[in-house]
């Protein structure tokens, strides 16, 4: 009766559970109930059936008859604990049998919460049981505490604070930088310098009166730890002092992904084998970076100490931090003259722990109002350092779940795919498009967080395919400048937008008019005036992100744009001359060791290309937003006889290219240039200006980093492979990567032309680049574009997933020593989830249908599980799975 009546209110397929006294109608049953909290609040939290408490009242049975609750316990609970609070007649063995009811019930889970927040507030975060997680430093080395401090930077794309010791050494350099506040340097003229904000990790801990330092007395032990899963640089430090006791310190930092004003660190001190007094102090220290600082003024605030920064003739920020006991720990605070005291008198072994928590707020000219940083530093303190690290977590989870890369049979590789990728994610602000990806991110000051072509070039491809939203912020940031890309083309006598080479906060040109030389004398630097590819380098990471996100959305608001200021510089730029073609003189490629070169190859085929992308979005947008783009084309002033001249000049652009030997020349004259001794040119990497001087390396066939490689790297709808291979074995013997940006490119390119030895040399070089040191200058900053290019080679080149025309092409070539490789990306709605093996492949496809070429067939993959073969010729062959395919 009770299904009859189910049936008939609509419900086809009722359950009923039964405990003899009672019926319960269901859309599904007690244990379909179980196996849900497995599989979405046990699995998807990492957390094991031990760790689950259930509590109920029907378990036994009653009359003969189970109790509905018994249902409950499925194979798969096996472990739990499972309370009764009935009154049971014959509870399973399984089931503790309490009673009471549903006050017992209450009572018990109030315990539970109770018992959570003690262990929450007397606990110390925990690195990743997963050692591939886990970039550990051990000891201390003053020599290159530097670069370890680089290193350990967290960071969170508004601002970044470098690794440095809490308690300071001869040998530190701390500092916290500030995405977008910018001030000018004291030069001459002035350059776009960050305005750093104070050192808000300054907490140093005293012994019973004496300051404990690596210096004093003897380091035990010394350990710190980059948990990148989390975003956590933990640390743990043994010092015996000079008097004979041991101390133990450990702490835990990060900078909040999930508010990314919020910095927060939580230390802990105790004495192994004595009673005393310790006492930390937390003040806000001085920054080693320098900069234009214009004025700081600190104040006492509640609840902590505020400092409010401004740049000279720039921007400004205020940060606010103070130190407070962690609960249940015996010690007691107190401020004097702008210092947090925490201390007391602890017992063996009873650790004194204090939580450090600060935030940052920026403002574009005058200085955040003190109270709304204090406010904010309020909230902070209020959520508590638990909360905060829990949301950090969570935030760090998401982004992992697509970001990361597997590697299966190469630790090493393993490491440095996932130090890249951490410091990239770590590096972008999703929701501000005033501010982009500088060079060195937020780690150093090395050309003082300025932003380049290698934010476009390298580091956006890695958020098109993982983080659009990052991807289009970052272009923004480019959109939103363009006043000062126009100003700087017509500077220069040209139309449309020439963006700056190095990019600040105002969008004007803020590269260095000259450096220095080995020998302190002036060297030119003539990047800022000659380096023009950067505009179309702009325009390609348009085009990519469109290509490969179909937001049409962006395209109509900022991409089609950027696509036609672009290109009108370029058509600008070139002259016609007597030859009957357009040539584009006096500029700088991506080799850098030749400057005032005519018809860089790099340059003029990204030119045509940019101006040819350029009238495909007009016409999209006539066609599909014809009101848009007729309002597009009045604010730009752009007539259609303008545009239509467009397309001459990209036909008659030299490009250096020989048909016969399917070489392009990488600039007028290079055939020409002086042949080396291959012995000058090895081992790689190798500074060949500053080893054979800048005038006979001018002189010479010899290439700084990826330039016409580069060019095939970029352009894979227009360059075949084979012309890839000739220019790729012409240019690789001469290039001695004498940048940080060339190695990986090299790697890619070398694992797309089928050359696995070359290309994991060229792989080698670049995971070296920060984490081997390879180019002498980690010290001064992580390098972002390399971290990019290294996520290319993987994904890009062994992988050979990337987008070709309309579709995501697949062409694993997987190294000898990987066994695997997994990875995630997102494509036009699509997440594609890969794992990649020798011989076979497997691609889970979710969201949208997945248009694929793969070994040259197209196909069109629906959401699902899908399996390929590799063929005995090479290619790969789709197999099957539990989804069908269809050609489009």
């Amino acid at each position: 009766m009770a299904r009859d009546v189910a049936r008939a209110r609509g419900l086809p397929r009722p359950v009923l559970t039964t405990d003899g006294r009672t019926l319960t109608i269901g859309l599904s049953g007690m244990a379909d109930a179980a196996r849900w909290v497995v599989r979405n609040l046990l699995r998807g939290r990492n957390r094991e059936p031990g760790d689950m408490l259930l509590i109920g009242s029907q378990f036994g049975t009653r009359g003969g008859v189970p109790g509905r609750e018994s249902r409950l316990l499925v194979p798969e609970l096996v472990g739990a604990t499972v309370i009764s609070v009935g009154d049971e007649e014959r509870p399973p063995p399984s089931v503790q049998q309490v009673g009471g009811g549903p006050p017992a019930a209450l009572k018990l889970l109030d315990r539970q919460i109770q018992e959570r927040e003690r262990v929450a507030r007397l606990g110390f975060p925990q690195v990743s049981d997963d050692p591939a997680w886990l970039f550990r430093v051990e000891g201390f080395d003053p020599f290159r505490e530097r670069e370890v401090e680089t290193w350990l930077t967290v960071a969170n794309g508004h601002v970044g604070t470098r690794g440095s010791l809490e308690e300071g050494s001869a040998a530190s350099t701390p500092a916290t930088f500030v995405a977008g506040v910018f001030g000018d340097g004291t030069a001459d003229p002035p350059v776009r310098q960050p305005v750093p904000a104070p050192d808000w990790l300054c907490l140093r801990l005293s012994v019973d009166g004496m300051p404990l330092t690596l210096a004093n007395g003897e380091i035990v032990e010394h350990r710190r730890t980059l948990d990148m899963r989390q975003g956590l640089v933990l640390r743990e430090w043994c010092q015996r002092e000079r008097g004979g006791r041991t101390v133990r310190v450990r702490s835990a930092r990060f900078a909040s992904l999930d508010d990314r004003s919020v910095m927060a660190e939580r230390a802990e001190a105790s004495l192994e084998d004595a009673r005393g007094q310790l006492v930390w102090e937390g003040c806000l220290g001085i920054s080693h970076a320098g900069g234009p600082i214009a004025e700081t003024a600190v104040e006492l605030l509640e609840p902590g100490v505020i400092a409010l920064s401004r740049g000279r003739n720039g921007g400004s920020h205020g940060l606010a931090a103070v130190t407070i006991p962690v609960a249940g720990s015996p010690v007691v605070r107190r401020v004097l003259q702008e210092r947090d005291l925490i201390g007391g008198f602890v017992e063996p072994g009873e650790p004194a722990s204090v939580d450090r928590l600060a935030v940052v707020r920026a403002a574009r000219s005058r200085p955040p109002s003190a109270g709304a940083v204090c406010r904010s530093l309020e909230a902070a303190v209020q959520t508590g350092f638990d909360e905060l690290l829990r949301r950090h977590r969570d935030a760090w989870l998401r982004r992992w779940d697509i970001a990361d890369v597997v590697i299966d049979g190469d630790p090493e590789a393993q490491m440095a795919v996932r130090f890249a990728i951490y410091h990239m994610i770590a590096s972008a602000d999703p929701d501000n498009p005033s501010v982009s990806v500088g060079a060195r991110g937020l780690s150093g000051m090395s050309y003082f967080c300025h932003v380049f072509w290698d934010t476009e070039i390298f580091v956006v491809p890695f958020f098109i395919y993982t983080w659009p939203e990052a991807a289009r912020t970052l272009l923004a940031y480019r959109y939103r400048l363009l006043p000062g890309a126009r100003q700087k083309a017509q500077t220069m006598g040209h139309r449309g937008a020439l963006f700056p080479w190095e990019s600040a906060d105002t969008g004007h040109e803020t590269t260095p008019p000259y450096g220095y030389g080995p020998g302190g004398e002036k060297v030119p630097i003539l990047s800022g005036i000659m380096e023009h590819h950067i505009s179309a380098d702009v325009a390609w990471a348009v085009w990519e992100y469109w290509m490969v996100t179909g937001d049409d959305g962006f395209m109509v608001e900022m991409g089609a744009e950027l696509l036609l200021d672009t290109a009108r510089f370029w058509a600008s730029r070139a002259s016609y001359e007597a030859d009957g073609r357009y040539h584009i003189r006096l500029v700088v490629g991506p080799d850098e060791y030749h400057d005032s070169v005519d018809d860089n190859a790099y340059t003029n085929v990204l030119a045509r290309w940019n101006i040819r992308r350029a009238l495909d979005a007009l016409a999209w947008l006539r066609k599909h937003h014809a009101e848009e783009a007729e309002r597009l084309m009045a604010r730009l002033d752009l007539s259609k006889n303008e545009v239509r001249s467009w397309r001459a000049v990209a036909d008659g652009l030299v490009d250096g290219f020989d048909p016969a030997t399917g070489l392009y020349e990488q600039f007028a004259g290079f055939y020409e240039l002086r042949d080396l001794d291959p012995s000058l040119l090895y081992p790689k990497p190798r500074p060949a200006d500053l080893l054979l001087g800048r005038e006979l390396t001018q002189a010479s066939k010899v290439v700084k980093q990826a330039d016409v490689v580069m060019l095939c790297h970029l352009l894979t709808d227009e360059i075949d492979a084979e012309t890839t291979r000739r220019n790729y074995e012409y240019y690789e013997p001469v290039t001695v990567h004498g940048s940080s940006l060339s190695p990986a490119t090299h790697a890619a390119v070398a694992a797309e032309i089928g050359l696995p030895v070359q290309a994991m040399e060229a792989f080698r070089l670049a995971c070296a680049v920060d984490l081997a040191d390879n180019m002498g200058n980690a010290a001064r900053g992580l390098h972002l574009a390399t971290m990019g290019g290294v996520w290319q080679a993987v994904v890009m080149g062994f992988a050979g997933v990337r987008r070709r025309g309309a579709a995501l092409a697949m062409e694993p070539r997987l190294p000898s020593e990987w066994s695997g490789l997994r990875f995630a990306v997102r494509f036009r709605g699509a997440v594609a989830r890969f794992h990649l093996e020798e011989d076979r492949a497997s691609l889970d496809v979710s969201g949208e249908s997945l248009p694929v070429l793969v070994s040259g067939q197209s196909l069109t993959l629906e959401p699902g599980a899908h399996r390929f073969q590799r063929e005995k010729g090479g290619g790969w062959r789709y197999v099957g799975g539990r989804a069908g395919r269809r050609a489009p």
